[in-house]
């Protein structure tokens, strides 16, 4: 959602914010965060011992990863014309609901649930869940606190 400016968004302190396009998670997006993180475990890598051995059957992707995607979802999610720029200011209550089959897609969908005064700016305070295409019970929930920059 845009809001025309930060008065906009302090009036808006509960708003729907809708939901970002589907963005499907890679084998490849996986190998790679693997590779930054060294999380190498095989539930994330092996498809044929996450075939044999994974309570899912299959890879899933890194929780981590799919914790890394929020920001990415809560900044397509919320624009403030006149701001100079936000900033992820950290989450809260992150929860992980259901594990991500790799190349599952998924998308933020979002809620501003607070808005408060900050240095100049707005501190906003986003319920975030990251849903799983085609799965009902969604991959993560959080809130996630965002700095708005006037």
């Amino acid at each position: 959602m845009v809001f025309e400016s930060l008065t906009a968004l302090f009036s808006r302190r509960s708003a729907d914010l809708g939901h970002t396009p589907w963005r499907p998670v890679s084998k490849s997006d996986v190998e790679t965060f693997a590779e930054l993180t060294g999380d190498d475990q095989w539930i994330h890598l092996n498809e044929d011992m996450a075939r044999r051995c994974s309570p899912f059957g299959q890879t899933i992707v890194h929780g981590a990863l799919i914790l890394a995607l929020a920001p990415v979802f809560a900044g397509q999610l919320l624009r403030v014309g006149g701001a100079r720029h936000m900033v992820n200011a950290g989450m809260d209550r992150v929860r992980f609901r259901q594990p991500v089959p790799v190349g599952a897609s998924i998308r933020g969908v979002a809620k501003l649930t607070d808005v408060e005064d900050f240095s100049g700016g707005a501190l906003a305070r986003i319920n975030l869940s990251i849903e799983i295409e085609c799965v009902r019970r969604p991959a993560c929930t959080c809130e996630q606190r965002v700095i708005v920059h006037a």
